[in-house]
């Protein structure tokens, strides 16, 4: 761009920058890598549910698993006691 280097078109901008952005250009140099990085770490990284969400999930299908079976009368009395449903008897 008119003969003049990257470095110096850097350098030449910094200089009319307020002094903050004078000590170390960030953007810069690793803006756009640093950019793009963390798009391509969110895109590939899966979200991974907390352990208690995933342990209120698993109840909650247990719990509607369990209902189902009560609903449809397909559970047996041994499997029923098991579940707590019902009291074991004492012979």
């Amino acid at each position: 761009m008119f003969g003049f280097s990257r470095r110096e078109l850097i350098e030449s901008d910094l200089e009319n920058q307020p002094s903050t952005y004078k000590s170390f250009p960030a953007c810069m140099v690793m803006g756009c890598l640093m950019c793009i990085l963390s798009i391509i770490m969110m895109v590939t990284t899966e979200r991974v549910p907390s352990e208690t969400v995933a342990k209120n999930l698993e109840h909650k299908k247990i719990e509607y698993i369990k209902n189902y079976c009560l609903d449809q009368g397909i559970l047996t009395t041994r499997q029923k006691q098991q579940l707590g449903i019902i009291k074991k008897e004492n012979p």
